[in-house]
């Protein structure tokens, strides 16, 4: 994702482009066909600036038509721009346009209809129908054997807003990430990049809703194949989502629910913990949790679940209810394939004659 260092370059050229044309003082004057090549101190080209014509307009404006900019490093392209018509102010050093905009860089693409660009605060924003296609975005974590190398994640918008000194780019209204493996609804998200480029974290806020392949596919050595569904899928629900890659950690929080094929969960909070292989193998869920299961309830201040040894661990005046049956404790442990059920310190069951409990929490 490296993709900052020659937004800026455009605004240099173009700037030099329209204080030759400015020069002349004459509106209405037009250069045609040009194209303005930029150097760095060793004498490599870095970038060249294409435009079928450039036109003085009235004030302190160049309209620009038929705009493509190409980056080099290493005389390979990096990055391809292109847009068919844009603007650009000298006082204020801002370029703009209602027209398409394109870009291409190493296994990204970026499309988007209206923008402006500000030299003096090194922001783009995109105004509408903004895209962002990223190839492969998994390649550097997953064995190569186990990927499939057309994997596409893909993140649309109305608006995209990229700040170069903050290293954000932040998607407004209506956002949804597409990925084979996973799917984010919400309406603001933010990606924050480190120096090289890479991301470092994403936040997701207001109305979040993810949906991905079920934690099933954590615990696929507790569950025969047979008893899975290949379609299962899990969605989390909240305001908040945060993505620490570094830390390999997904936090959500404000009104929780998990929502999966065999359970419900609601809590404040939920934290899961990712593997090399970006499997959720911990999973912390904080504040008034509850669980439901075919009529279950086990309710909680803190409940976690190992995908290792498929172990749910209840702390926090845990208890669980079946009917008018409840049995409390200082800690519940429960496994969910074998339904078994440890009671630990100060146990109290409380249960009717004519009810049964159930070990089998998960499992009818």
């Amino acid at each position: 994702m490296r993709f900052f260092s020659g937004y800026w370059k455009i605004l240099l050229t173009i700037s030099m482009l329209a204080a030759s044309v400015a020069a002349q003082e004459l509106p209405g004057m037009e250069i045609s066909g040009f194209r303005v090549p930029e150097y760095d101190a060793q004498g490599n080209m870095t970038s060249q600036v294409f435009g079928d014509r450039a036109e003085m307009e009235q004030g302190d404006e160049v309209k620009i038509t038929g705009l493509r900019i190409k980056f080099y490093k290493q005389d390979e392209t990096v990055m391809d721009v292109v847009s068919p018509l844009c603007f650009y102010n000298q006082r204020t050093k801002e370029a703009r346009s209602d027209e398409i905009v394109e870009a291409d860089m190493d296994r990204m693409h970026l499309h988007g209809r209206g923008f402006l660009l500000k030299s003096d605060k090194e922001t783009i924003q995109v105004m509408n129908d903004s895209r962002m296609t990223i190839q492969d975005i998994m390649q550097e974590v997953e064995p190569s054997a186990s990927r499939n190398t057309n994997e596409v994640t893909v993140i649309t918008s109305r608006k995209l807003f990229l700040n170069r000194p903050a290293r954000t780019v932040r998607f407004e209204q209506n956002v949804h990430v597409q990925n084979p493996k996973l799917q984010v609804d919400c309406d603001t998200l933010e990606v924050r990049l480190s120096e090289s480029n890479e991301v470092d974290l994403i936040e997701a806020r207001g109305n979040v809703r993810t949906s991905h392949g079920n934690f099933q596919n954590t615990a696929q050595q507790t569950e025969p194949d047979a008893a899975r569904s290949t379609n299962e899928v899990i969605v989390i629900a909240a305001e908040e989502l945060f993505v620490d890659y570094q830390a390999r950690i997904v936090r959500f929080k404000q009104n929780v629910h998990v929502q999966d094929p065999k359970f419900s969960m609601d809590s404040d909070t939920l934290e899961a913990r990712l593997s090399e292989s970006n499997e959720i193998n911990w999973i912390e869920a904080l504040g008034n949790v509850k669980i439901l299961h075919q009529g279950r309830e086990a309710d909680a201040g803190r409940a976690v679940y190992d995908a290792q040894t498929d172990e749910f661990l209840l702390e926090r005046n845990p208890k669980i209810i079946e009917g008018r049956n409840i049995l409390t404790g200082e800690r519940i442990r429960f496994w969910r394939a074998s339904g078994r059920v440890v009671c630990e310190q100060q146990a109290h069951l409380v249960i009717y004659p004519d009810d049964e409990m159930k070990a089998d929490f998960f499992e009818k």
